[in-house]
């Protein structure tokens, strides 16, 4: 799957955990998020974003451990996505200019 796929697979997974929460279906929202996040976690917004989905969740639970965790982690993601991200992520290939031709 493209990036841009995946960025749009992100953005559809998000606005259905956003309307589970809306709709009171706290477990729906949460699963929800966690696609999000796995989807959104190469990009600094939308993996801040997934994390905000839990807080989200964790407040209208009353899960305090929950909001201080992913406040943590929304910083977390914030600082470190990018590079992380390009430390992990394969490099392009040399292609015929990379060897020598």
């Amino acid at each position: 799957m493209s990036k841009l796929e995946r960025l749009g697979r992100f953005e559809t997974e998000y606005g259905a955990a956003v309307g589970a929460l809306r709709a009171g279906d706290w477990g729906a929202a949460h699963r929800g998020f966690t696609r999000a996040h796995a989807l959104g976690q190469e990009w600094t917004l939308p993996h801040v974003r997934a994390h905000w989905g839990y807080v989200r969740v964790a407040l209208r639970c009353g899960e305090s451990r929950a909001v201080f965790r992913q406040g943590l982690l929304m910083l977390t993601a914030l600082l470190l996505t990018v590079p992380v991200t390009r430390l992990r992520a394969p490099s392009p290939p040399l292609g015929a200019a990379g060897r020598g031709h």
